[in-house]
C-alpha cells in the first residue's frame, strides 16, 4: 500500500541509518539490543502490507 519516503521500501523507514538515529543508537546502553528491538517493532507493524487482490468467479455448468 505504501513505502517509506526515505528508503522507498515498505519494511524499512531508514531511521537507524539517519544521523538522528545513529546518535540515538550510540546513546543506548546496549546498541545491538536497541537495533534488534527497533527492527522487531518496525516489522510487527503491517501498515504497508496488504493481502493480494483476489477475484472470485462463480461458474455453473449445466450438462442436460
Amino acid at each position: 500500500l505504501g513505502v517509506f519516503p526515505f528508503t522507498g521500501q515498505p519494511n524499512d523507514d531508514g531511521f537507524l541509518n539517519s544521523p538522528q538515529g545513529q546518535l540515538l543508537v550510540k546513546t543506548q546502553v546496549d546498541t545491538q539490543s536497541y537495533i534488534d528491538l527497533y527492527r522487531l517493532l518496525l516489522n510487527s507493524q503491517t501498515q504497508n502490507w496488504n493481502a493480494p487482490r483476489t477475484i472470485r468467479l462463480g461458474v455453473r455448468f449445466n450438462l442436460n
